[in-house]
């Protein structure tokens, strides 16, 4: 049940989709340098046939593959928490709340910003789920609200909601077709 008049955050699911989605340099690079461990000496071997772009005063091609590896290992492991503590900060940081009149949204980390959706500005609420969201039970809410633009007069404008329940999605939808006056077809065999 999602309650009026009260700030609700998004499911901990979100917050795992989002981190694995700024993770994924950090895991491309962690790859790269199990690849680089798993097959140094066949690298070795073949850098020692083709070339001696490596060949540094006092240094082997070895160590030079060493400290590659361990600077790629290391800038995969920095990419991953730093992607995991932006997450972090912005899952909490993201809140929403249905009012009697309005539909708030609050976001950001340090850029805070506030955006007031007024019912009556609303034009259509619908659902996306992508596969990996259907995996997951999760759902966008998408909002297409009119604007008023200066130069172009009413604008339909497109927000987002990602990574919602499917339960608290279809939940604020319904609850937000009655606000709005959107009038709700039922299918008769959808049981």
């Amino acid at each position: 049940m999602v309650p009026l008049e009260k700030e609700q955050h998004l499911g901990y699911k979100a917050f795992l989709i989002s981190a694995l989605r700024r993770m994924t340099v950090g895991i491309f690079f962690l790859f790269v340098s199990l690849v680089l461990t798993i097959f140094s000496n066949y690298f070795l071997q073949s850098i020692a046939k083709t070339s001696d772009i490596f060949k540094v005063p006092n240094t082997t091609t070895s160590t030079v593959l060493m400290i590659m590896t361990i600077v790629i290992f290391c800038g995969g492991v920095i990419t991953c928490l730093v992607g995991i503590l932006i997450s972090w900060l912005e899952y909490t940081n993201y809140t929403y709340r249905l009012d009697e009149f309005n539909f708030l949204i609050k976001r950001g980390i340090l850029d805070k910003k506030e955006t007031l959706i007024s019912y009556r500005q609303i034009q259509d609420v619908n659902i996306d789920r992508p596969i990996v969201y259907q995996l997951l039970g999760l759902s966008k809410l998408i909002l297409k609200i009119t604007s008023n633009d200066e130069q172009n007069g009413f604008v339909i404008v497109e927000i987002k909601i990602d990574a919602l329940d499917k339960n608290v999605a279809e939940e604020v939808r319904n609850i937000l077709e009655k606000k709005i006056g959107i009038q709700v077809v039922e299918d008769k065999f959808k049981k």
